[in-house]
């Protein structure tokens, strides 16, 4: 159906968003030596506002603890993708979609 291929390509263009924060925050901590201010690099927030464009507002987490982050939202399939400071980009199926913050922000 129409809508079902809509959300698809919505999926796929969020997890295309979620590499490019996974990519930038690499950049931004190579340029500043840790996570600290992520949230408000300005390549994160365009990005971070193009996957609420896709899954709706408040569709994301980004966490960050200084040597690591961790940047998670719901898929419009009901999945949840996730990206971290360990490189680790995967869907997963916790609802809703959390990062763990304690021992350093990483994908649960």
């Amino acid at each position: 159906s129409l809508s079902g291929a809509k959300k698809r390509a919505q999926d796929a263009r969020i997890q295309s968003d979620m590499n490019q924060i996974r990519s930038t925050a690499e950049m931004f901590y190579n340029s500043n030596g840790n996570y600290y201010n992520l949230l408000y690099d300005s390549n994160i927030v365009t990005l971070l506002a193009d996957i609420d464009q896709q899954v709706g507002t408040g569709g994301y987490a980004l966490s960050t603890a200084g040597e690591t982050y961790c940047a998670v939202t719901q898929l419009n399939s009901g999945t949840a993708w996730c990206v971290d400071s360990t490189l680790r980009s995967y869907a997963t199926n916790t609802s809703p979609a959390t990062c763990l913050v304690a021992g350093g922000a990483k994908c649960e």
